[in-house]
């Protein structure tokens, strides 16, 4: 039989992970689930479908292009593209292998304080990783300065 103390200390804990959202109270991310290829969808005309591939190596995340998928004929962006206007070691890399993201660890049950790259611009971006909880959806935020300023991408499982 379940004691009124017992029950009470269960609902205040809820209450108070749902009020303070700790690390404790937060569900872990499944490496399992995480790990593999997923479909970040174009957003706009300007942009292309492309198979990112997540992995960890000592508890830091990172992502590389496996594949760009054409997905109209004039296209400029494909696997064998340089990319001109990254910067760095990524300058004129081939997009296919590229590693756009990268630095992410977990902590509340999702990747944080990663970056993104945008290999059509060049520009990196802070960048947070949530995963649903079918396991299917990934909520990609890529933000400058300000998280309420970023933009969400959903991407999807392959």
């Amino acid at each position: 039989m379940i004691s009124w103390r017992h029950l009470a200390i269960q609902l205040m804990a809820i209450v108070l992970c749902a009020i303070i959202g700790t690390s404790a109270c937060a569900n872990k991310l499944d490496p399992a689930k995480l790990a593999g290829d997923w479909l970040a969808p174009a957003e706009d005309a300007d942009d292309v479908d492309a198979i990112i591939s997540l992995s960890t190596e000592n508890g830091v995340w990172r992502g590389q292009i496996k594949a760009i998928k054409p997905t109209r004929p004039d296209q400029k962006l494909l696997d064998n593209t340089p990319c001109h206007a990254c910067s760095g070691p990524r300058h004129d890399q081939m997009l296919k292998g590229l590693e756009v993201i990268w630095g992410l660890r977990e902590s509340d049950g999702m990747l944080q304080s990663g970056q993104i790259l945008d290999p059509s611009d060049g520009a990196v971006y802070s960048c947070e990783i949530r995963m649903s909880s079918d396991g299917k959806h990934l909520e990609v935020l890529a933000y400058k300065g300000m998280r309420w300023m970023g933009h969400t991408m959903t991407w999807l499982r392959q």
